[in-house]
């Protein structure tokens, strides 16, 4: 499925592991395992696409289930915007530029030989930064697309 986006002036969205709930808190009904993210236009500034643990050291170095358990944490979310706000080393960020695109895995490999996928991937948490409008504007906007690619 494929959706299309425009971001404001300094609103940043949170997509936790790129895929929705479902009522249950899952995502077993739409499991989204890998995410395609077309950039449509340019900016003049910022509205990068951050991904605050991607490259983050200590966080690399933990076993999945810490990860997993950092990641149901209530500050997650809050310590995770920070990074990318502060642009903290370990954070990945991808500036907006027309015509490129991101792709990202959203699940990890299955264990073994099973075909499934495995848990959702902590590190493939994501949110777009602000967008600083060129000098004389008082606004900007981001497009892009998302294409998911479901798993049946």
């Amino acid at each position: 499925s494929m959706r299309l986006k425009s971001f404001g002036d300094c609103r940043a969205s949170w997509e936790k592991h790129g895929r929705p709930l479902d009522a249950d808190g899952s995502s077993s009904h739409c499991p989204r395992y890998a995410t395609v993210l077309y950039f449509l236009g340019d900016v003049p500034d910022g509205g990068e696409t951050c991904f605050p643990l991607a490259d983050f050291e200590p966080f690399l170095r933990i076993t999945p289930d810490e990860r997993w358990a950092m990641g149901d944490r209530a500050d997650f979310l809050e310590n995770a915007t920070k990074r990318c706000a502060f642009r903290t080393p370990g954070s990945v960020l991808v500036a907006p530029r027309r015509g490129d695109a991101l792709l990202w895995y959203n699940h990890l490999p299955p264990p073994g030989p099973s075909p499934a996928m495995g848990e959702l991937d902590v590190f493939a948490a994501h949110m777009a930064m602000a967008i600083v409008p060129e000098e004389g504007h008082t606004s900007a906007v981001k497009y892009a697309a998302n294409h998911w690619l479901n798993v049946p």
